[in-house]
């Protein structure tokens, strides 16, 4: 006797919605990013010391630049420079071994290994909520564009719902978009409605993205079979 394979048998449940592999897969690189973002920061200062002693330098340069107190190394020492432009600290011996030993050279502000340090945890973490969130708009949006159609007026209002969710990244998009191109077509255009309109030109674009999101979906939501047809195609297969 054949048996039956049970609804969504071949997908993962999290908390009873069924979850495809690929959102394994997504929110296994969405955690990845998490930890990274944690423990990146900590295990890099550990790895390189130059890291953590080059930011507490640089957060007090402006406070020791308009004050008097000196700026002190995380030993409670004073930073050391030399006529070459050079600065350490002098490290947990708090003695001056010259820039060797246990002495540790300070970063300039501008290396980008101090400026990944210093922000790659937040890019990290906010890339993963980005992912993930991007991850369940795609899911969300591609369930609710395979249902059956229903009444007009219920379709339209689940179009202005979904579209407060699509239109931010497609605005995102656009934005992208207009940093590519060349020229200054796009400023100058910006600055004539900015001169031209009642409302701010930037509170009109987001709205004209918003409506023509909604446009755009409730759109696909009216070419999709009515409930009652996909059910009377149901009875009859």
């Amino acid at each position: 006797m054949r048996s039956e394979r049970p609804e969504g048998a071949g997908a993962l449940r999290w908390t009873g919605a069924p979850r495809s592999r690929a959102d394994v897969a997504v929110y296994g690189v969405v955690a990845a990013l998490i930890v990274l973002a944690l423990a990146g920061p900590p295990l890099a200062g550990a790895l390189d010391p130059r890291l953590p002693v080059s930011v507490v330098y640089h957060e007090v340069k402006l406070i020791s630049t308009i004050g008097s107190e000196p700026r002190r190394d995380p030993w409670g020492t004073s930073f050391i420079h030399t006529a070459d432009g050079r600065v350490w600290s002098l490290g947990p011996n708090r003695l001056d071994d010259g820039g060797r030993g246990d002495d540790i050279l300070v970063l300039d502000d501008r290396s980008a290994w101090l400026q990944l340090y210093t922000g790659g945890a937040e890019g990290l973490f906010g890339l993963a909520v980005l992912l993930a969130l991007l991850w369940e708009l795609l899911r969300a949006l591609s369930e609710r564009l395979r249902a059956p159609r229903g009444p007009l007026p219920a379709e339209a209002g689940q179009a202005a719902a979904l579209a407060l969710l699509v239109a931010p990244v497609v605005g995102v998009g656009l934005l992208i978009v207009s940093h590519l191109l060349p020229g200054q077509a796009l400023t100058d255009l910006g600055e004539a409605l900015r001169g031209a309109m009642l409302v701010p030109w930037e509170l009109a674009l987001a709205a004209t993205v918003y409506l023509l999101t909604a446009a755009v979906l409730l759109g696909i939501r009216l070419r999709a079979p009515e409930a009652a047809e996909s059910a009377g195609d149901g009875g009859q297969s």
